[in-house]
């Protein structure tokens, strides 16, 4: 019975074991009523084509599922569609505050038993009516079903009215006024052409407010009078027309169709001219092209005059954006090649890349919208990015969020007592021999004459004479010590390393090194070694007591040990000697044995000399921003001259409601950083890891044939169209390091540094520079390897590349390049180390689990290794052990064991050394670089002087706890003043500090989740500790230290369609769709009640930006409408947004709308109804409940008190009016069809008779007998 209960206390105290120790319950603030999660929208490009539009001061276009974003200057939203997914056709902004949307939805109620049904829907967005406007952009849209396809569409403004071109061949009048609705009128199509079968209208131009040109896909054109009811001209097409546009005074008019664009005159049917397509470069395409602007010619031309000013096109399918001129339009200049979709942009485009308005710039005609693959462009004589909002925000491969506590000064570190002065040569009883390329006291050359490079390193190159290679000597003058090299290799070298009697020989070619050891027992061996050219390799030799009996020597290369034997004699002197090829020597210094005391990993404050070149994160936004703007300005007015950002231009950016820092990789190999204000996303700046094919004086690209910089080349288009990229490296890359373009990003704003890693392995680090630099020793290092490379691919192999020019830049730079990484990088993290010698540690890792750290400023390798596991077996190779997250710590994590409970469990002990005690053992280290492994392990590494090193985990005091088995990949590592927290993908692990000894960190608890987690970020909510995590569809709230969660709140519907997610610490949340066109912004608010007044702000900005004001502030449409303002389907009349337009009278609102009598023929119910198809319109919105009065007046009262209270008399006397004139019509119409009804009765009566008859005559024929 014993032996049971042993055993049975001893499966309790396991279960409690992974459980964790037992804690009490949450006693916090945050409950799940507290707690809101705000769906703010999407963030990127992602629009349809064909629903671009624009107007004053927005732009606006539909996505994919049909949603509506409108974005302007500091304005970002989104409509959101509950009849989701639509798919969008035509997206216009008739009148001031209305947003129309016409789209195909599968989503249109049916009855309850049939399937739903794919069909057309209007749906629109009234802004200017919305009752409470703080809402108008949180009410969900109006909508109708439409039985016909919409095909071609245009818009008449002054009269608040579109036309429709529809599949059935009919053009249909939707009125957009005060009752949005779709009228009555309709131009028929089978009596307007004349045709025995429908054809689909393809092409609609408004002129004036009285006329209609009218395409159909047979190749019909005609001109349709709205006051007279008819066809008044048709006119001679060759094939179906595709695109019509009106000159601006109304005379004329261009019709582009499948094979050419054909010139007409109002009044001849014949074209006065036909210009056929081009054939030849990127024109091939304007076959069916689409016609944007008409610009006529300032000066009046004669009457035989073949000049008809500037006409601009785009291409059907995927074009160029051209603009024709000269004598009958025979010069053709490209604007913009590879457009997907254009159209007339606003006249604020000028100003599209700044904030404030004395960056405003003036252009010189009319400015376009072109929507390009990945960019939104603004073209007029060039063409530039429109970085309004997160239009930019494309193709993103990867993020890094910040909150708005990384914008923070840092303190002002204590003035430290002032150092005594330095032994001459030494640094802490440092002897250097070469330091930085410089050649120190005690060292000679041969032969004489040598001197240092430019780029930070000593050169020796192989001689000319072989008996006289170039050496490098140095007498050591130490007993014992360590001795550290970083050298590099040219191309095919071969060098010697001459320590006594002990020689070794590097040999590039062979990839190996041989030694040899001239003693008394001379012998030779081979050691193979992975040498590269032009990369850096690091030496350390350490030797005590040679010459006797307990003398103790090694070497290592890159960290390898080699098995060299000890030398019998003193080392004291050491050689280097070049025999063919390059050498070049970095550092070259010696260190006694005695050990120093290793720096700590401080936190990240600010830096001395030479990273504290901003004073503030504060003023490096603002300087970022300023010079962005600065390289636009000198592009569009051609100085193209690299200068500094102004002062007063940089204070224009306000930092006061500013929310965080983003940076984003994406896959074109581009960065951009970002400033997340309230309710808008600010582009800061663009940087690139490879350099664009057109380079500027800001970012200066070099050949290295030449060492000089690269000027302008390429086509004159390329010239002209600026990418927006404001720095880059002066060398290029090759293509392989670009695959999947930038797959890791990090950003450090104390260091005013930012790290970019792409899907090749390559690494980059950038530090910006706020004053005028030369190029970086990186720079000079990437120049001398590719010189290195083209000097080996030339013919003789004697081709001499000269040193590169003296050239400045401002603003970022390249510092450092590693190349360590042969797979795509997917962790980086910046670490700016704030101690006496400061230091920008740089950890990156791979999928195939190699970690490297190294210092952004200078290059150095810290640390470089593999975690993957080698298969042993002869079984299936297990997956690689891949790095999946880092933290630093301030000092080394020791684990003991505790046994207060009795029971020994699983603790973490902090270092009891604080960081830099001068008075704490000798050789103990007090920083440390934590790192999670993808099997669960948690591993560490130890900081010393100059390097890293992996600490034991089969050593107790250094072994680390194990996380949760089976919980999938690490989400989250971080580590506190109070904890130490691992978030995986369907647990948590929490180790807390022991409150009886504040060294220990104890296991506390372990939480498993009900959804497996995409994403975990740490934060603070209403002054709790807690952390957040994204499982698909919901977002989870767990309260720390107890792990308790605290709410699960579900997020919208299309979250589910998404493949990853970016969780910042300030309850922000970024979520990328997997078609990868837009990103979607949440947040989770601790207050609901704050979110309403940020929403009630959007909501207003997006009404005075739409124009949806007072109707006391609407500007009054004019009587006829000009032909400038109607650009097809594609285009938009936005002259009353404008403020081009004067309203007056409602001529055509009265023939199509009003109480005139009209002919049968434009009737569209009574055609509808000869034809026997169901109403062109079904009305979704919800039926109010009827009014208790009878009669026709009492129920128009009503509903106008129910609509507005504080409606005029006007208005209300015109809906009486409006009801009267339905219900008579409806009288009218029900008696037509009761008459209808009568007549096919009594034909059918008269049929049946006739049948009898005919039935009783066939049977007499077959009953005869012969």
């Amino acid at each position: 019975m014993a032996f049971f209960k042993d055993s049975f206390s001893k499966l309790v105290d396991a279960v409690n074991q992974v459980k964790g120790p037992k804690t009490e319950g949450y006693r916090g603030q945050l409950c799940a009523e507290k707690l809101e999660l705000v769906d703010e929208g999407l963030l990127g490009l992602g629009a349809v084509p064909e629903t671009l539009t624009s107007s004053s001061s927005a732009v606006a276009f539909a996505t994919n599922a049909g949603h509506v974003r409108v974005i302007a200057q500091d304005l970002d939203v989104t409509l959101r569609n509950p009849a989701a997914p639509v798919q969008p056709q035509l997206l216009l902004l008739p009148r001031p505050g209305l947003v129309l949307l016409i789209g195909v939805s599968a989503r249109v109620a049916c009855s309850e038993n049939d399937p739903p049904k794919s069909t057309w829907i209007a749906q629109w967005w009234d802004l200017a009516d919305a009752s409470p406007v703080a809402q108008a952009a949180q009410a969900p849209p109006a909508a109708a079903e439409l039985r016909f396809a919409v095909r071609a569409c245009d818009v008449c403004v002054a009269e608040q009215l579109v036309f429709l071109g529809t599949e059935e061949g009919d053009v249909r009048v939707f009125d957009v006024g005060e009752r949005v609705h779709l009228a009555s009128y309709c131009v028929p199509g089978l009596s307007a052409f004349r045709a025995a079968q429908p054809s689909p209208v393809c092409a609609l131009a408004a002129e004036g407010s009285a006329e209609l040109l009218v395409a159909n896909g047979a190749g019909g054109l005609l001109l349709w009078s709205f006051e007279k009811h008819r066809v008044v001209r048709s006119f001679d097409s060759t094939s179906p027309i595709t695109s019509i546009l009106w000159c601006p005074k109304g005379t004329h008019f261009v019709a582009a169709s499948q094979h050419d664009l054909g010139l007409f005159a109002r009044g001849s049917s014949s074209a006065l001219a036909r210009f056929t397509w081009p054939t030849r470069g990127d024109a091939a395409g304007l076959a069916g092209a689409r016609l944007l602007h008409w610009e006529e010619s300032e000066a009046p031309a004669p009457a035989t005059s073949s000049t008809f000013g500037h006409l601009y096109l785009r291409a059907a399918q995927r074009g160029p954006l051209q603009r024709w001129s000269g004598d009958n339009w025979t010069v053709v200049d490209t604007l913009l090649p590879d457009v997907l979709a254009a159209t007339r942009g606003p006249a604020t485009l000028a100003n599209l890349g700044a904030l404030g308005g004395s960056s405003e710039l003036s252009c010189e005609g009319p400015v376009f919208l072109a929507l390009q693959p990945n960019r939104l462009m603004a073209v007029q004589r060039k063409s530039w990015p429109i970085t309004w909002q997160s239009l930019p925000l494309v193709d993103v491969t990867s993020l890094e969020l910040l909150p708005s506590s990384s914008l923070a000064s840092p303190p002002k570190p204590a003035p430290s007592p002032v150092p005594a002065e330095p032994v001459p040569g030494s640094e802490s009883g440092r002897r250097w021999a070469v330091k930085d390329g410089e050649l120190q006291e005690g060292v000679t050359c041969s032969p004489e004459g040598e001197v240092p490079s430019d780029d930070g390193w000593f050169i020796c190159s192989g001689p000319e004479q072989p008996e006289e290679p170039e050496a490098l000597q140095w007498q050591l003058e130490v007993d014992a010590g360590e001795v550290h090299g970083e050298i590099s290799f040219g191309l095919d070298a071969k060098v010697e390393l001459r320590l006594g009697e002990l020689v070794l020989r590097f040999d590039l070619a062979e990839q190996g090194l041989a030694w040899e050891n001239n003693d008394q027992s001379p012998r030779s061996e081979h050691v193979e070694l992975d040498l590269a050219p032009g990369t850096s390799h690091t030496v350390k030799a350490h030797f005590e007591e040679l010459g006797t009996e307990n003398g103790l020597f090694s070497l290592e290369v890159d960290e390898v040990p080699l098995p060299l034997p000890c030398p019998r004699s003193p080392l004291e002197v050491l050689e280097w000697r070049c025999r063919e090829g390059e050498l070049r020597v970095r550092h070259l210094y010696a260190d006694p044995l005695e050990p120093e005391p290793d720096r700590a990993l401080e936190p990240e404050t600010a830096l001395a000399e030479p990273m504290d070149a901003v004073a503030t994160p504060v003023e490096w936004v603002q300087q970022m921003w300023a010079l962005h703007q600065v390289h636009l300005q000198s592009f569009l007015q051609g100085t193209h001259e690299a200068t500094g950002p102004p002062a007063e231009l940089a204070a224009e950016l306000s930092l006061e409601d500013a929310e965080g820092l983003w940076a984003s990789g994406h896959g074109d190999g581009t960065l951009r950083i970002w400033l997340r204000r309230r309710s808008s996303l600010v582009l800061l700046h663009v940087l690139s890891v490879s350099p664009p094919a057109t380079p500027y004086a800001w970012r200066p690209r070099y050949d290295v044939a030449t060492a000089a910089p690269a000027t302008s080349s390429g086509d004159v288009v390329d010239q002209l169209v600026y990418d927006g990229i404001d720095a880059a490296p002066a060398f290029a890359t090759t293509s392989d390091d670009l695959v999947g373009g930038i797959s890791a990003v990090a950003l450090a704003p104390m260091a005013a540094a930012v790290a970019a890693g792409t899907g090749g392995g390559e690494v980059l680090c950038f530090l910006w520079r706020p004053s005028w630099s030369k190029l970086t020793n990186s720079e000079a290092a990437e120049w001398r390897v590719q010189s290195l490379l083209a000097k080996s691919e030339s013919d003789d192999g004697s081709a001499d590349c000269p040193a590169p020019t003296d050239l400045h830049t401002y603003g970022f730079v390249c510092a450092m390049r590693l190349r360590q990484h042969q797979v795509g990088i997917n962790h980086l993290k910046l670490l700016a180390d704030g101690s006496s010698a400061p230091r920008l540690l740089l950890c990156s890792s791979d999928a195939a689990g190699v970690l490297c750290i190294t210092d952004g400023l200078n290059g150095q390798m810290l640390f470089a290794s593999s975690f993957a596991i080698g298969n042993r077996s002869s079984g299936p190779a297990p997956p690689p052990e891949t790095v999946e997250a880092v933290d630093f710590s301030s000092c080394i994590l020791q684990a003991a064991t505790a046994s207060a409970t009795g029971r020994e469990h699983e603790a973490v002990r902090l270092s009891p050394t604080p960081p830099n005690d001068p008075n704490g053992p000798p050789g103990q280290s007090t920083g440390a670089v934590l790192v999670a492994l993808s099997s669960g392990q948690l591993r560490q590494l130890a900081a010393h002087a100059a390097e890293f090193r992996l600490l034991d985990s089969r050593i107790r005091e250094t072994r680390l706890p194990q996380l949760l088995g089976g919980c999938g990949r690490v989400l989250l590592l971080k580590l506190t003043e109070a904890f130490l927290l691992v978030v995986q993908a369907t647990g948590a692990s929490l180790f807390t500090r022991d409150r009886s000894d504040q060294l220990q960190l104890v296991s506390s608890g372990q939480a498993r989740f009900s959804k497996r987690a995409m994403c975990a970020e740490l934060c603070e909510m209403a002054g709790e500790s807690c952390f957040f995590t994204f499982c698909g569809d919901t977002l989870e709230l767990w309260a720390l230290p107890g792990l308790h969660l605290v709410a699960s709140l579900p997020l919208h519907r299309d979250a589910a369609r998404v493949d990853a997610g970016y969780l910042c610490p300030n309850g922000l949340m970024l979520l990328r769709s997997r078609s990868g066109h837009h990103l979607r912004l949440c947040g989770l608010a601790g207050n609901p009640v704050a979110v309403a007044p940020k929403a009630a702000w959007r909501s207003a900005a997006l009404a005075e930006a739409l124009g949806g004001k007072d109707e006391s502030s609407l500007p009054a449409a004019a009587a006829t409408s000009t032909g400038s303002q109607s650009s097809g389907m594609f285009g938009h009349a936005m002259a009353l947004l404008r403020g081009e337009a004067d309203r007056g009278g409602p001529p055509l609102r009265a023939v199509l709308l009003g109480e005139r009598a009209r002919p049968a023929e434009v009737d569209g119910d009574r055609a509808d109804q000869l034809r026997g198809l169901p109403p062109a319109w079904r009305d979704l919105r919800p039926k109010d409940p009827p009014a208790r009065a009878g009669t026709a007046a009492g129920t128009a009262a009503s509903a106008a008190g129910a609509a507005k209270g504080a409606a005029p008399a006007e208005r209300a006397a015109a809906n009486v009016r409006d009801e009267l004139a339905q219900t008579t019509q409806r009288a009218l119409e029900r008696g037509e069809k009761m008459n209808s009804l009568a007549n096919r009765s009594q034909r059918m009566a008269e049929d049946a008779d006739e049948f009898l008859n005919l039935a009783k005559q066939i049977n007499a024929r077959q009953n005869r007998w012969f």
